[in-house]
């Protein structure tokens, strides 16, 4: 019994002792439970959510209201992120918005001084491309600039005569022909490269009156306004008659041409000097009135003479053969051909005013002009 007794009351002791320390234990297995349960951290703070605002409200503004779209230069990139020497589409298209109310050469400047700056740009071939489209317009043929495209910078869109030469200097590719009664036969090709939008070199091969002919010179444009739609030229060739005689020619002609809605007027007065002896002095020029009927055809007459004044003893003698040209230009369009690009035309020509010269009876004619 004393035994029975003695057991018993140690182990009513260790119990005592221990229950303090499973009660210590079980504190930190709750605190544990706590760490782990799961739960989400903390939302952010408030200043983060009004910065993060705020950033994406300045992007919204120099990207149209926080849609995707298209900036000046075309295209959509994803944002970068930064760096030495990088930009970010924000910056990218902040600029893009700041250019766009400058003249071409201050935004080329501003382009430039901003690859400076930026080096590894994330748009740099974009940037790249639109620069070179900005120094064709201010010092090539160059063509609108921008969506709206700056006027200064567009071309005139002037009928190409059949019988008179090209007023308006821009580059483009020509052959036709011309078929008269009894056996006249001319046939020609001609390149006009612009060397500038008033400025170009021509280099062909045409069969004229007096035989077959080389001929190249310049195309001046001194007036070229797209605002009155008025082209002004100097026209000045050297030509090398072939056949049947081998001789130089001098060809100096003033032009003007001007739009008035649909209807284009051409006029051109000029002489070709004849190095032979007394061959003399030619007086050559006409006039070309061009309708549009629609966008797909426009209709055109034509009138050009060919004079020449000689000396002789029963006084001096006038030779001229002066016709009248009409007929139809259609302006084709399709897959990769916009209207306007390629005219083709198609027409006949009788002699009006003739004197000691004829050279035909009547003709017709086909012409393609090509501008590239």
């Amino acid at each position: 019994m004393r035994l029975s007794a003695v057991f018993n009351a140690l182990l009513f002791a260790s119990a005592f002792v221990a229950a303090p320390a499973l009660a210590g234990d079980d504190d930190d297995w709750l605190e544990d439970d706590k760490k782990d349960d799961g739960k989400a951290p903390p939302a952010p703070k408030a200043d983060d959510e009004d910065s993060k605002e705020e950033d994406e409200s300045a992007l919204d503004k120099v990207t149209g209201g926080g849609e995707t779209g298209e900036d000046l230069l075309g295209g959509e990139e994803e944002a970068g992120q930064g760096g030495p020497g990088q930009d970010t589409e924000a910056i990218y298209r902040a600029f893009v918005e700041k250019m766009k109310a400058e003249p071409a050469d201050e935004e080329l400047q501003g382009w430039e001084a901003y690859l400076v700056k930026y080096p590894k740009s994330l748009f740099k071939d974009r940037i790249t491309k639109h620069m070179e489209d900005l120094e064709d317009s201010l010092y090539g043929t160059g063509g609108p600039t921008g969506p709206e495209g700056d006027a200064k910078d567009e071309e005139i869109d002037l009928a190409v005569p059949l019988q008179l030469d090209p007023v308006n200097p821009r580059r483009m590719l020509q052959a036709g022909f011309e078929w008269g009664l009894p056996d006249y036969i001319n046939l020609y090709g001609d390149y006009t490269h612009p060397i500038r939008r008033d400025l170009a070199a021509h280099i062909g091969i045409r069969h004229r009156y007096t035989g077959w002919r080389v001929e190249t010179g310049a195309r001046w444009a001194f007036v070229k306004s797209t605002r009155t739609q008025t082209v002004c030229s100097l026209l000045v060739d050297f030509q090398i008659n072939t056949s049947p005689v081998a001789y130089p020619v001098l060809r100096p002609i003033l032009a003007a041409g001007k739009k008035f809605g649909r209807l284009d007027l051409i006029a051109e007065a000029g002489v070709e000097v004849d190095t032979r002896g007394k061959a003399g002095v030619r007086p050559i020029g006409g006039i070309n009135a061009t309708i549009a009927a629609n966008d797909t055809v426009k209709i055109f007459l034509e009138g050009n003479t060919y004079q020449q004044w000689l000396d002789s003893p029963k006084g001096t003698l006038g030779y001229r053969f002066e016709v009248a040209t009409f007929g139809l230009k259609f302006l084709p369009a399709g897959e990769g051909l916009d209207r306007g690009d390629l005219e083709v035309n198609i027409g006949a020509t009788v002699p009006v005013s003739t004197q000691f010269w004829m050279f035909h009876y009547g003709s017709i004619m086909g012409q393609v002009t090509y501008f590239l």
